[in-house]
């Protein structure tokens, strides 16, 4: 059924696709001529319960329609008569069966409908923010869910742009020795500018991982850090660069060699080289994860562990893994020094680092009593916007000590 043969002159329209959940599993249980089937009574049971003024529909596969033409309001049961519908059990090969559902709704006057297919569009939108649950899940899309979903898509469609074309930038947060504040390190993050607007990580780095591209974002960015930074920081050895490792990055076949070929392009010493992985990241498989770091350490790339707990489990990856720094997250730093909670797991971060012989790198230093505390304990590496904000690498130089506010 095309979107011409939907179209009413109705005052109002309501359209309503809806899908069965689980349709493969379905469909290769039943095979395709009894799944089929199945959808066609799923259609006649609707036919049965809505008003003669609502069209059902079969459209294809698991999807389904329902579209009503009718004054504002006529039809505000119609998704309560669905549900009830479709949570009686369905008969399949002599065995009763209760089915999951998700319908979205999208209703509207004519003349805020330009045209079939942009209503359609709309619902689809709907549809998409249906959270599947035991049962019929419907979801109604406002207009102010429309803007929402509509700016989510477009930023999703910027972004595999973005990251196709290589228009993102790799920024470099200075790392710090807090007794000179000279630079011993940078960690390299990836910043988006859009449509003159700068993107949070926060938003765009889950959202990457969410559609797909987080691959080919992390190998460029890598790349392009270490071709940077070898560019302008050359063989330094009292300086190394810090690049974060993705959580399923790590178990990439692909993931050796891949560092392997940035640090031949770019010319950068394996010894230059940090890669920095969360604990939460190592959990889904120990040795697997140990045997590429592993890899990577013959060569003299190092390791960082963040996000690190001090409880039993942690203790012991720390055992296995070959990590020679830990870095203590900005979550526990933000409340120092007045936050005894904060301060008592900072402590024994700290005690645990050392009796570990690791290196200690303290987040998010904001203020100059962070700082005091750190050092106080033990600590003598830091990075955080008390000292610099993360920034183009051309923009510092490595061995000057930084001005404090």
């Amino acid at each position: 059924m095309t979107a011409c043969h939907l179209w009413s002159p109705k005052k109002n329209l309501k359209y309503c696709p809806g899908l069965v959940d689980h349709y493969r599993v379905l469909n290769q249980s039943l095979g395709w001529e009894k799944a089929n089937a199945l959808l066609r009574a799923i259609v006649s049971r609707l036919q049965e319960v809505v008003p003669a003024n609502v069209m059902v529909a079969y459209l294809h596969e698991e999807h389904f329609a329902l579209l009503a033409a009718s004054p504002a309001g006529a039809n505000s049961a119609l998704p309560n008569r669905m549900s009830k519908a479709l949570a009686v059990p369905f008969l399949l090969e002599g065995t009763e069966r209760r089915l999951d559902f998700s319908i979205g709704i999208v209703e509207e006057s004519l003349h805020q409908v330009d045209s079939p297919d942009n209503l359609i569009e709309k619902a689809k939108l709907a549809l998409y923010r249906v959270e599947p649950a035991a049962g019929t899940a419907i979801a109604s899309l406002s207009s102010q869910h429309q803007s929402q979903l509509a700016a989510e898509f477009s930023l999703e469609h910027r972004l595999r742009l973005a990251v196709e074309n290589r228009e993102l930038e790799v920024h470099y947060q200075p790392i710090v020795r807090m007794t000179d504040l000279k630079i011993v390190g940078m960690e390299a993050l990836a910043r988006w500018q859009s449509d003159g607007t700068w993107i949070s990580p926060g938003q765009f780095i889950p959202l990457a991982e969410e559609v797909g591209v987080i691959q080919d974002l992390s190998k460029w960015i890598l790349r392009t850090a270490c071709i940077e930074f070898q560019s302008a920081i050359g063989n330094d050895r009292e300086c190394y660069l810090l690049v974060n490792v993705g959580a399923n990055e790590l178990y990439a076949d692909t993931f050796v060699s891949r560092v392997e070929c940035a640090l031949a392009e770019s010319g950068l010493s394996p010894r230059q080289l940090c890669l920095e992985v969360t604990e939460h990241s190592l959990t889904r498989d120990i040795p697997l994860a140990v045997e590429q770091m592993q890899r990577l350490v013959k060569l003299g790339v190092r390791f960082a562990i963040d996000d690190i707990r001090t409880g039993f489990a942690s203790l012991r990856y720390l055992q296995l893994l070959p990590v020679d720094t830990m870095k203590i997250d900005r979550c526990f730093v933000e409340g120092l020094p007045q936050n005894k909670t904060d301060v008592a797991i900072t402590r024994a971060t700290i005690a645990m680092a050392k009796n570990l012989r690791l290196q200690i790198v303290c987040e998010g230093i904001e203020t100059c009593a962070q700082m005091q505390f750190l050092q106080e304990e033990g600590a003598t590496i830091a990075q955080g916007w008390y000292f610099a904000k993360a920034m183009p690498i051309e923009q510092f130089g490595v061995g000057v000590p930084l001005s404090l506010p």
